[in-house]
């Protein structure tokens, strides 16, 4: 005869001292600590705070003369987007970030140091991941992509 509730699994022999059992689990788990003495929890600002050791992407910006250097937000928003999946084409996406690229304009920073600061805001969910994921490096846009 089924019941409402499916048995998933053995049922557990009868413990004629289930109090007994009950606190001894209890104690058991009491004095299983985490922590131990002396150490602290972190908070959730401290496990969720890149260390300031690591660099927040892997593309390393040479120094420029550029003394103000500010992209728009119409710039940003004109930029494709390349999320990674199997039917999106990369050389498309990127034919259409360096025509991007072109119009945009600075005297006091080069047309490479532009591609390499917006390249970033071009990537999302598996690409982002990808480019997070790989080590600090210096490359040239050019050759490299």
């Amino acid at each position: 005869m089924h019941g409402r509730r499916s048995n998933r699994g053995e049922l557990k022999p009868l413990d004629p001292e289930i109090e007994r059992t009950f606190h001894q689990h209890r104690r058991v788990l009491n004095h299983s600590s985490l922590f131990t003495m002396g150490e602290r929890a972190k908070t959730l600002n401290e496990l969720y705070a890149p260390a300031s050791s690591d660099p927040p992407t892997c593309i390393v910006l040479l120094a420029t003369t550029a003394i103000q250097f500010e992209i728009r937000p119409a710039t940003i928003n004109m930029l494709p987007k390349f999320h990674g999946f199997e039917s999106e084409q990369p050389y498309i996406h990127l034919n259409k970030f360096l025509t991007i690229c072109q119009t945009f304009k600075n005297q006091n920073l080069d047309e490479e140091g532009v591609k390499l600061r917006l390249f970033p805001m071009t990537l999302e969910d598996h690409a982002a991941a990808w480019l997070y994921s790989l080590h600090q490096f210096n490359f040239n846009m050019g050759t490299t992509l």
